[in-house]
Order: structure tokens, then C-alpha cells, then sequence
């Protein structure tokens, strides 16, 4: 026997285990785990080079535009994505096209946004954040829109292609950055190397895809106003997840995100890794009837966590040895970064939205995301003033674990 019919074999048998399709994780799995170390590798390095080429000072800037962007990107209905993934998942592709050049139409209202803090900026005499709000005033709805031909080809379950294509405008953008501030510290030509190279790659790759994958013509007409209303519930979350960012920026300094950027850097990149289930997860769920889903998640949810747990563990113990190897610079983020890693814990009870998103309950994503960023930013408020960066991280750590209990409580009740 093969040692491909033997692993098939082994994958079979140990099904009755798992509860899982191992055959569809390992096969799709294997695509987003290949595109996500190579994803994995283009931003270490990108982090390396931050850290060694730009001042605080300046990447601090960086970081905060781009958060600046992730919020006005809010306009764009960022729900289209999961309604996308969900309607092409049960073979109606029709609503692709219409759902990309609805968020064209509305990402100009975040442009608009931008447009007038730029003015802002402009009165207040730092006329380098007004111009870095006029950047993304001009690159906002192109970055946000065509981005969506990802969304398609999730939900068609061809996840070697996405991720191709991701990483592709990955490493693109990080040799063009790198080469800008190998030679400057500039924050426009920065900014201006970055969304050149993001926003053309995703328009031609975007063109690549209907032109590879033809939609078919069958048309859910539940899909936009699915994609609106997951956008609506998803403005508070948005905000949730960008705001600390605002207020280090605002009341601790350009410097300081930067080391609190650096500080999330090994979670961010965990969770991503971890993404990848949920990214094979969703076209599943979305097949699957309310009864399946009930009678098996939160038995993989615990699985999952006690995998997970002697990870965290190793985490807190090598991070000093790879902060001092990789990021000297940044030193005063090691502590910061071994309290935040606690959140992963808190990753296998995200599948449970994943569930809702899946089956449309709309009403459960309400309470779950509103609740649990409301918990959020009063923490926020209440913390901050008193203990600064730690009383940030405290807040953090309170949402990720209330998301957590409210989940599991929400889907018990179904």
C-alpha cells in the first residue's frame, strides 16, 4: 500500500474520533496551511525590517493609518464577505458582481470620511496625517471592493487559488515597502508604495477570477441584504477591534503603538494561522442543518482547546529568547505580548459565530458582537485612565473570554 492509501486510511479511521471530514481538512487544509506559512514568512520578515529601518515614530504613524483605515473601511459593508462565502457555498454565484459594486458605491462614503479628517488634520497644522487621510480618501474603495473575489473563491472550496493570489499581493507589497524604506522613512511615499501595489493586484486579480471562474447566473436575492444587515451588526465589532489602537495612538504616542503593535504581533499571527480552520469551517456549516451543528460543535470547541493549551504555555516561556532574537528593538513588548497570548484560549469558541454566521442567525450575532464590544469599551474607559497600556490589556483579555461565555450560552439556547 501507498503511503498517500495509507494516510487516506488513517484519516478515515480516525474520523470516528474527530466528528470531522479529515479527508476535506487535510486536502483544503493543506492549500491554506502551505499559503499561510508563506504568509507567515512574508510578514516576519516585513516585521523584522519595520522594526530595524523605521523609527517608532514613524511606524507608529504607519500603524495608525492603516487602523484609521480599517475603521472608515466600515462603510464598505464588510459583511459582504461572509454573505459571499455563504451564498456561493450553496452554488449561487449570481449575487457576486452586485455585491462587489455595492461596496464600491458605499466605500465612498468612508472616502468622504476620510476626506474631511484630512481637513481636520490640514487646520490642526500636521499636514502629515492630512495628507495620509487624502491616501486613503483616493485608495479606500478600491482596496476594500475588489478584495472580494477572496470571499468567491472560498466559498467554491477552491482555496489553493485564494491563497495563491493573497500571497502573491503579499509579497509583492512587502518587496515594494521594503525597497521604500531600505532607502526612506517617509510616511506618504510609504503610504503611497503600499496602497499602489495592494490596489492594482487586487483589481487585476479580481479581473483573473471572473475571467478563470465565470459565476453562474443563479442568484440568492437574501445575499445583500444578508451581506447589509452582518455590515450593520458588525460596525460596534469593527470599532472594537481598532479602537485601542486610536486611544494608544492618541493618548500614549506614535511610539508607544509601536510597541504595543509588536506586543500583539505573535497573536495576531497565531490567530491567523488558527483562521484557517474556521476559513474550512464555514462552507460546511453553511451545508449543514441547525440539529448537526448542535450535536457536535461544542464537543470539537473543547478539543480544540486542550490542544491548544500547551501552546500558550510554550509561548510564555521562549517568548524573551525570540523577542531578544528577532525584534531587539523591542524589548518592552515582551510582557505585554505574554498576557495578550492568553486570548488564544478564547480562539475555539469563535466556530460558535462561525455557526451563526453560517445559519443566518442574525439575532444571535447582535447580541453576541454588541454585548461583548460594549463590555469592551466601558473596560476601555474605565481602565485606561488608571493603568495605561495594562489596564489596554486587561480590557482585552476581559472581552475575549466574555465573547467566549456569551457564545457558548447563546448556542446552548438554540
Amino acid at each position: 500500500m501507498s503511503i498517500k492509501n495509507k494516510i487516506y486510511q488513517l484519516l478515515i479511521q480516525t474520523q470516528q474520533y474527530t466528528k470531522t471530514d479529515n479527508i476535506y481538512l487535510a486536502k483544503q487544509g493543506s492549500y491554506l496551511y502551505i499559503g499561510q506559512f508563506i504568509s507567515f514568512i512574508i510578514g516576519f520578515l516585513m516585521a523584522m525590517a519595520y522594526a530595524k529601518f523605521l523609527p517608532k515614530q514613524i511606524f507608529g504613524q504607519f500603524n495608525y493609518i492603516l487602523t484609521v483605515l480599517e475603521i472608515l473601511a466600515i462603510t464598505s459593508l464588510v459583511g459582504m464577505t461572509t454573505a459571499v462565502i455563504q451564498a456561493v457555498a450553496r452554488g449561487y454565484e449570481g449575487g457576486f458582481i452586485k455585491a462587489v459594486k455595492i461596496k464600491l458605491k458605499w466605500a465612498f462614503i468612508g472616502s468622504g470620511a476620510a476626506l474631511v479628517m484630512g481637513g481636520y488634520y490640514f487646520w490642526q497644522g500636521n499636514k502629515t496625517l492630512g495628507w495620509s487621510c487624502l491616501i486613503i480618501a483616493i485608495f479606500l474603495p478600491v482596496t476594500k471592493s475588489f478584495i472580494l473575489y477572496v470571499s468567491f473563491l472560498q466559498g467554491k472550496k477552491i482555496f489553493s487559488k485564494s491563497i495563491q493570489y493573497q500571497n502573491t499581493i503579499r509579497l509583492i507589497s512587502a518587496l515594494t515597502v521594503f525597497i521604500t524604506i531600505f532607502y526612506t522613512n517617509n510616511l506618504i511615499v510609504l503610504l503611497l508604495t503600499y496602497f499602489i501595489s495592494n490596489s492594482l493586484f487586487n483589481f487585476i486579480f479580481h479581473l483573473w477570477t471572473l475571467k478563470k471562474y465565470p459565476p453562474n447566473q443563479k442568484e440568492d436575492k437574501r445575499t445583500i441584504q444578508y451581506g447589509k444587515t452582518l455590515s450593520f451588526i458588525n460596525i460596534i465589532p469593527t470599532i472594537g477591534k481598532y479602537i485601542d489602537r486610536m486611544i494608544v495612538f492618541h493618548f500614549l504616542g506614535a511610539p508607544m503603538l509601536a510597541i504595543y503593535h509588536f506586543a500583539l504581533l505573535p497573536l495576531n499571527k497565531t490567530t491567523a494561522l488558527l483562521q484557517n480552520i474556521r476559513k474550512l469551517a464555514l462552507p460546511k456549516f453553511a451545508a449543514s442543518n441547525p440539529e448537526q451543528l448542535r450535536a457536535t460543535l461544542l464537543k470539537k470547541i473543547l478539543k480544540l482547546f486542550l490542544i491548544i493549551i500547551p501552546g500558550v504555555i510554550l509561548f510564555i516561556i521562549i517568548a524573551p529568547y525570540a523577542y531578544q532574537a528577532f525584534f531587539p528593538q523591542y524589548l518592552e513588548s515582551i510582557n505585554y505580548s505574554r498576557w495578550l497570548f492568553l486570548s488564544i484560549l478564547s480562539f475555539p469558541f469563535t466556530f460558535i459565530a462561525a455557526g451563526f454566521n453560517a445559519q443566518m442567525k442574525k439575532m444571535e450575532l447582535l447580541k453576541l458582537t454588541t454585548s461583548t464590544n460594549i463590555v469592551y469599551i466601558t473596560c476601555l474607559l474605565l481602565l485606561i485612565p488608571f493603568y495605561g497600556i495594562q489596564g489596554l490589556i486587561a480590557a482585552y483579555l476581559i472581552k475575549v473570554f466574555f465573547n467566549s461565555a456569551l457564545s457558548v450560552y447563546l448556542f446552548r439556547k438554540l
